[in-house]
C-alpha cells in the first residue's frame, strides 16, 4: 500500500467517526519533513481541504507528512489554543538540528 493510500484510508475513516460522534475538528499539519507540502506546516485544515492536498493524482511517493484531528469549537477555534504553536516550535526545532547536526546522539 502506498503512502498515499494509507493517508487517504486514515482520512476516510477519521471523516466517519467525525460525522458519527458529531464532533468538531480540524487537520493539523505536520509536514516539516516533506519538501512538497512544508508550507503547511502547524496550519489547521478542513477535511474538504486536506482532501485537495491528499486525493490529488500529482501526490508525491516520497511525501513524509503526517496529519492529526484537533478538536475545534463551532467556530472552528481549537479548543486547545497551546498545541499548534507548540508543534510549529517542535517541529522547527527538530527539523533545524537535524539538519545542521544530524542524528547523531
Amino acid at each position: 500500500m502506498s503512502v498515499q493510500e494509507s493517508l487517504i484510508r486514515k482520512i476516510e475513516q477519521e471523516e466517519a467517526d467525525v460525522k458519527r460522534l458529531g464532533i468538531n475538528v480540524r487537520y493539523l499539519c505536520f509536514c516539516s519533513a516533506c519538501k512538497h507540502h512544508n508550507y503547511l506546516l502547524g496550519k489547521l485544515l478542513t477535511i474538504e481541504e486536506i482532501k485537495v492536498v491528499y486525493f490529488s493524482s500529482e501526490f508525491p511517493d516520497d511525501c513524509r507528512c503526517a496529519i492529526s484531528q484537533i478538536l475545534v469549537d463551532t467556530h472552528g477555534n481549537r479548543i486547545h489554543a497551546g498545541i499548534v504553536d507548540k508543534v510549529k516550535n517542535t517541529t522547527l526545532k527538530n527539523s533545524i538540528s537535524e539538519k545542521f547536526i544530524g542524528n547523531n546522539p
